[in-house]
């Protein structure tokens, strides 16, 4: 991946000339997903999360970077692996806004090929920061996508504090789920903080109409659109 730093003026560049290059192992597929979103270890700087779905078979991982970024390889940095092969973890990745309430910043992580509930179904973690690496079976919250073929978790966003409780909340994109329109029409769900494992099935959920809809395919969260 590459990171540009601003301020840059108009005119085209090429990304050697403007750019701080983070590179990792071949075939890992970093960059699946990125966030930069927060500050994950409260030092007042924003931090990076790098998604890498083919990690070891296809198992996924989480890169986090702290900030002042460098150029040069992941390798040695935080990582935080997926429990299986094939859970594609790091599809989704988010930063969010926190959601235990001990002033720093809080990680969510999509695994849309998990399948502990159904093939397919997707789960999404919670790690709070600080994070130092580890294998995702140690999540702080591990929440599992209701049924075959949902894919919870390729989308995330925060979505700052909903209910007014000085916890972070965030959405979960679950853009496959069939609610009995003919499938496919989608799922986004709203987690409010402090996050508890379990089903995302028993949290608010806003679902497509119609058949092939994919609603939750795509998130955004935290703004203000109505005063």
């Amino acid at each position: 991946i590459w990171i540009i730093t601003g301020p840059i003026s108009s005119g085209e560049y090429e990304l050697n000339d403007v750019g701080t290059k983070i590179v990792s192992t071949p075939g890992n597929k970093i960059g699946s997903s990125i966030s930069c979103s927060g500050d994950l270890d409260g030092d007042g700087d924003d931090d990076l999360a790098i998604g890498a779905i083919e990690y070891d078979g296809a198992r996924g991982a989480t890169y986090i970077v702290y900030s002042p970024a460098s150029a040069g390889s992941l390798e040695g940095s935080v990582i935080l692996t997926g429990e299986e092969p094939g859970d594609l973890a790091g599809s989704g990745v988010d930063i969010t806004s926190d959601q235990n309430n001990d002033g720093i910043d809080d990680l969510v992580i999509g695994a849309y090929g998990e399948d502990s509930t159904a093939e397919g179904a997707g789960a999404v973690y919670v790690v709070y920061g600080p994070a130092s690496s580890m294998s995702l079976t140690s999540a702080d919250a591990k929440l599992t996508g209701e049924a075959f073929a949902d894919l919870a978790g390729l989308a995330l966003a925060q979505a700052g504090d909903l209910n007014g409780d000085s916890y972070g909340d965030f959405l979960v994109g679950a853009f496959e789920a069939d609610s009995g329109s003919g499938g496919g029409e989608g799922s986004a769900y709203v987690l409010l903080g402090p996050p508890v494992s379990g089903s995302l099935g028993d949290h608010t959920k806003v679902t497509g109409i119609n058949s092939g809809d994919n609603a939750g395919y795509a998130l955004a969260g935290g703004c203000d659109v109505n005063g």
